[in-house]
């Protein structure tokens, strides 16, 4: 079956190109990852959650570094000072009040220079401040309910080896084959199924059964998420067992989406936008400035409207 148009919102794709021309860009499809939700909760990581790894290795580095600099600075001073009843502190002494200080233990040592006091106010001040840092984002982590997905991007598809599902036809099938996509080089190596099953089908065979990634449009998955946890809520099902899928926030493939119609389609330029005007903003909001033909009128047009161009043609 042909057709000369396509008005619809269809993906502007390598693939399509040798047998389409497509109008101007109406919007940014979207397709993201539905996957199983997580049985364990991303409080299971332990007390080392609150920080980074980077945060923890700076933190090492300074309870080694700053024992070592206290005695420098102490033996230096007595060394230097005329009164020689002046004792310095010994190294073990500085690294055991670091270690100390941390644990927000007492001291016995009385530094008695003002630079010395200064070194060990100073470590007791970031101590201060690093523990209650640490005590709000620990107390903040473990109450949140929040789910570490396995799959942080696009490309631990591949790498981690999950496999993954599509609505066979679908542009995602068309993408992931052509080596002229990203995404064919994003998920290359993965395993994958393309099936003729509608959404719900392929959650319940797919992702439920199998523990199948669903790669999909994003407005169809909110919609079938929600159509899910109604469903399940008419059925008195229990609310922790309402909710038993997860979406990735961030998306697999993108693609602009507008109409498409046939290359010797004679009414092809109308849908076209390239005015002989300009761009414009009007309270907030971009418009195309279209002239008529003789140029004597003009006309405001949204730049999301597919036919600007017709103004040129008709007025």
């Amino acid at each position: 079956m042909q057709a000369d148009i396509g008005v619809a919102f269809l993906p502007m794709t390598a693939v399509y190109w040798n047998y389409a021309q497509f109008a101007t860009t109406l919007d940014v499809g979207e397709w993201v990852v539905v996957l199983k939700r997580p049985r364990a909760s991303a409080t299971g990581s332990g007390l080392m959650a609150p920080f980074t790894l980077n945060v923890w290795l700076l933190i090492l580095i300074s309870l080694l570094a700053v024992g070592p600099i206290m005695y420098l600075i102490t033996s230096s001073q007595s060394k230097f000072r005329k009164d020689k009843k002046v004792k310095s502190i010994s190294l073990p002494e500085c690294m055991w009040f670091v270690y100390g200080a941390l644990l927000k233990q007492g001291t016995v040592i009385s530094p008695e220079s003002d630079s010395s006091r200064l070194v060990f106010a100073t470590w007791w001040i970031f101590i201060t401040v690093l523990t209650a840092f640490y005590t709000a984002n620990l107390t903040a982590f473990l109450t949140l309910s929040e789910f570490t997905l396995p799959i942080k991007n696009a490309r631990d598809i591949a790498t981690k080896r999950f496999p993954w599902v599509s609505v066979a036809g679908s542009v995602i099938e068309e993408a992931s084959k052509n080596n002229l996509e990203e995404l064919y080089n994003i998920l290359k190596g993965s395993q994958n199924r393309f099936v003729n099953e509608d959404d719900g089908g392929i959650l319940k065979t797919w992702v439920t059964e199998r523990n199948y990634l669903y790669i999909a449009e994003r407005p169809n998955v909110d919609i079938l998420l929600y159509e899910d946890y109604i469903n399940k809520s008419h059925l008195k099902i229990s609310e922790y067992k309402r909710c038993t899928y997860a979406v990735t926030p961030w998306a697999v493939f993108k693609s602009p989406r507008t109409f498409a119609y046939a290359k010797k389609f004679k009414y092809g330029p109308l849908f076209d936008i390239t005015p002989n005007g300009k761009k414009v903003q009007v309270n907030g909001r971009d418009y195309w400035l279209v002239k008529s033909a003789n140029g004597t009128n003009a006309t405001l047009v949204p730049v999301r409207t597919p036919s600007a161009l017709l103004f040129q043609y008709t007025h």
